[in-house]
């Protein structure tokens, strides 16, 4: 009978255990590469102490013994759950618990671990280069479809917003040229009617770099004013946001 409470009490809370796993469905870690024997290392889970516990995990599998903690903290994501209650469907609340952070292998990595590459950087304040984080981690931070995130990185080359306007999304909320330069808005998921939104800026065709920013009342105004205005905004740090860099067309 006592094993039988605990139990229930336990998915009553969250869980008693999470199984510590590369990322699937919707927990384990994801490994990204930052410069050499450098990583950043996100670990999802819906149990606060076990996020922690695995990132660590984590880390000391990748490194072994010789490693530097550079940074490390946790996060808390709120999502609405849809749940039969009393014979209803309702919408319930529920947490998930991201510990994220910053190591470097002082000796040799390990190649047992996953890595997951990403080109998705943040401008944080004051225009500084963030840490480079993963695909899921601007899903849940914009409230953003997976797949959505997954589509932008994986535009061609040429004609990106063309492509993303005919197979992802309806025509862009504005564009702006200057040149050859082409800035395209688009708004991007979000929540309680509050958009992220998206940029691209193509030259000459070419992708040359791709922005979600999360929602700003100010953006629609600025599209239509100069190209080079939104750009630097970003690179300020007046606009918080992800990016990702493009590679030169051929």
């Amino acid at each position: 009978m006592k094993k039988i409470l605990l139990l229930v009490s336990c998915l009553l809370v969250v869980s008693c255990t999470a199984a510590y796993r590369p990322y699937k469905h919707r927990q384990g870690y994801l490994v990204i590469p930052l410069a050499e024997n450098q990583f950043r290392i996100e670990y999802y889970s819906n149990n606060p102490i076990a996020s922690k516990t695995n990132w660590h995990t984590a880390a000391q599998q990748l490194c072994g013994s010789e490693i530097s903690i550079e940074s490390e903290m946790t996060e808390t994501f709120w999502r609405t759950v849809r749940t039969p209650v009393a014979g209803q469907m309702v919408d319930l609340g529920a947490q998930d618990f991201l510990y994220h952070g910053v190591v470097r292998c002082k000796g040799s990595v390990s190649s047992v671990i996953q890595t997951t590459p990403s080109q998705w950087r943040m401008f944080n304040a004051g225009g500084k280069k963030g840490d480079l984080v993963s695909d899921e981690y601007i899903a849940r931070s914009l409230k953003i479809l997976p797949a959505r995130i997954l589509g932008l990185s994986e535009l061609p080359k040429m004609n990106a917003s063309d492509y993303w306007a005919q197979h992802w999304s309806h025509k862009p909320l504005s564009q702006a040229v200057n040149g050859n330069r082409k800035l395209s808005l688009w708004a991007l998921d979000g929540e309680n009617g509050l958009p992220n939104h998206l940029v691209m800026i193509e030259e000459s065709g070419c992708l040359e770099s791709v922005y979600v920013l999360p929602p700003s009342i100010m953006l629609p105004g600025l599209v239509n004013a100069d190209v080079s205005t939104l750009e630097t905004l970003i690179k300020s740090g007046a606009l918080k946001g992800y990016y990702f860099p493009q590679a030169e067309c051929l």
